[in-house]
């Protein structure tokens, strides 16, 4: 027979139990078990059974006390009868995300009250947990030697777990309780990081502060919070994620794209505001169709008055031969060897982790693929085409003879014969680079910054010897006419022009790889080589590398080609 009741009580080795109809009982006691807290049990659990007499006593005293702390209540004011008989105020929530991902509901003193799954993976592994009343530092660090018996976690130093802590109280972050219970609950964590430091050896916690009303809006989403919040937070980064992307990522391929895409962001932040060059604001459309860009200008644009007889635009020549017909999705990626499991079929293009993500392409499960001749498919081990590299020209049933069986993570493909890529350059050529939405506006060297300005004075200054690249011969580079040694090259995203000065670093950054038009495809847009998700466009007459996303931006990084005898 199973009975349900209520523990009133709680001695060292039993526990008072009440039942609806008011009954006594002496049950053993559990390691989880508090006052208050609602239980089952059946005959096996009852310690002792006792007459009729003493059962019918140990009923009345039941209700005395019940009686006693319910006066006691509505006369004092002290003790709260709901507080008695319901389960203890959850002091804050700890959201863990290892694959699978979990919530711990915590007292205020850091021990471990419930554990709430949130995907079907945590479902199996709280089976196979056995808690009772530990601390939440013993309790993360057991989820972790568990998950790493199920191999779903390396011990490799790259793996990275997602903690999120949520402070359970609605109050003002001014209120004198809040601050109280929020050093309460910094304390908790500190120890928990210091502990999963010492206890997880080489695995990369990775945690967060969020609050109840962010823990609310995951919830609604079906989501961790943890995920939620860094969702929330960079979903703007490179070519950004959706919040559903965020949900199904692995938590590890996740975190080591945000931690490094915002390393770089905080480069960029951190360098001072650049004090712009006079430059002629001739149009003030530009201001207005223009996006803001990413660095403010630090003082407005300034008219420079012409100095000098407005030269002719030449008429605008391209360049660039006509290119053969693309074949559609040259390559097609399977999930397993021989061609099996998933297949999702590419066409040329750079596709970085979430751009594979969305195509149906999972991070490191690729094992087999399949490549059209005339084409070729560059595989990177890592996020943003970086890591180690592999080019292939023809089909691969078993990517681990490449030593690349279920490791990438973005993937260029690209026309493999001369008609298609027509980029490789044997001679230099002058050439002027005329802005594609805003005509007789050219590229141009001033203070060693690139802008786009009409009226060129000196001429030269808009002027570059068009050379093979300084660090591939197949791209190109832009040596100024009137500064011979002197090239465009980015830095912090922003074209400047420098002196060669022989470093790797300089020739990545002053290489860029010319194809078609992105708003005209008879005309010429340029890729930066080291940044391939960036090309050549103007914003506010400055010239940049920029992530390419509206019809405007596509605009912004064309460009008409104009030969200089």
């Amino acid at each position: 027979m199973k009975y349900e009741g209520i523990i009133i009580n709680l001695t060292k080795s039993k526990a008072i139990v009440t039942t609806n109809d008011f009954q006594c009982f002496y049950i053993k006691r559990g390691s989880a078990d508090y006052v208050g807290k609602e239980i089952e049990f059946t005959e096996k659990d009852i310690v002792r059974k006792r007459p009729v007499s003493a059962k019918l006593m140990i009923g009345v005293a039941c209700m005395v006390i019940l009686f006693v702390i319910a006066s006691f209540s509505n006369i004092v004011g002290i003790i709260n009868i709901n507080d008695i008989f319901s389960e203890p105020k959850v002091f804050a929530y700890i959201d863990v995300d290892i694959n699978p991902s979990l919530e711990i509901e915590i007292d205020n003193t850091g021990d471990v009250m419930k554990l709430v799954p949130l995907n079907e993976d945590a479902k199996v592994l709280i089976k196979k947990l056995k808690f009772g009343k530990i601390n939440v530092s013993k309790a993360i660090a057991d989820i972790i030697d568990e998950v790493k018996k199920d191999r779903a976690l390396s011990v490799a130093e790259k793996d990275y777990i997602l903690i999120s802590s949520t402070l359970n109280n609605q109050k003002s972050e001014i209120d004198k309780e809040y601050k109280v219970d929020k050093e309460k609950l910094d304390n908790i964590m500190n120890s928990l990081k210091t502990s999963l430091q010492e206890e997880s050896g080489k695995v990369n916690v990775y945690i967060m502060q969020t609050n109840i009303i962010e823990r609310k809006d995951a919830q609604s989403e079906g989501i961790s919070t943890g995920r939620y919040v860094l969702y929330n937070k960079y979903k703007n980064l490179e070519n950004g994620f959706s919040v559903e992307e965020a949900k199904k990522i692995n938590v590890n391929d996740l975190l080591k794209y945000i931690i490094n895409n915002k390393a770089e962001k905080d480069s960029i932040s951190s360098i001072p505001k650049p004090t712009p060059s006079s430059l002629k604001a001739d149009n003030a459309k530009q201001n207005e169709t223009t996006k803001v860009p990413d660095i403010k200008l630090n003082t407005p644009l300034q008219t420079l008055k012409a100095t000098q007889k407005t030269i002719r635009t030449q008429k605008p020549v391209s360049t660039q031969e006509p290119t053969a017909a693309l074949m559609k999705n040259p390559v097609t990626v399977y999930q397993n060897i021989n061609y099996t499991g998933w297949a999702v079929g590419l066409d040329v293009g750079n596709y970085d982790m979430f751009q594979l993500f969305r195509k149906g392409i999972l991070n490191d499960e690729a094992s087999s693929i399949k490549v059209a001749s005339g084409y070729k498919v560059i595989l990177y081990e890592d996020y943003n085409f970086t890591g180690r590299s592999v080019v292939l020209t023809a089909n691969s049933n078993n990517l681990a003879a490449s030593g690349f069986d279920n490791i990438v993570s973005s993937i260029k493909v690209e026309s493999d014969t001369p008609n298609q890529t027509s980029t490789k350059n044997t001679r230099s050529q002058f050439m002027r680079l005329e802005s594609y939405n805003f005509r007789g506006q050219f590229i141009r060297h001033q203070s060693f910054k690139a802008s786009i300005s009409k009226d060129v004075s000196p001429f030269d200054d808009s002027v570059f010897n068009i050379v093979p690249g300084l660090s591939d011969p197949d791209c190109i580079s832009f040596e100024s006419k009137n500064f011979p040694g002197y090239y465009l090259m980015h830095e912090n995203f922003k074209i400047v022009l420098k002196k060669f000065d022989g470093s790797d670093n300089f020739k990545q950054c002053a290489t860029f790889r010319k194809i078609s038009g992105l708003a005209d495809k008879n005309l010429v847009s340029f890729q930066s080589i080291n940044y391939p998700n960036r090309y050549i466009r103007h914003k506010m007459f400055y010239v940049e590398i920029d992530e390419i996303i509206t019809d405007l931006d596509k605009k912004d990084a064309t460009y008409i080609e104009i030969k200089v005898e």
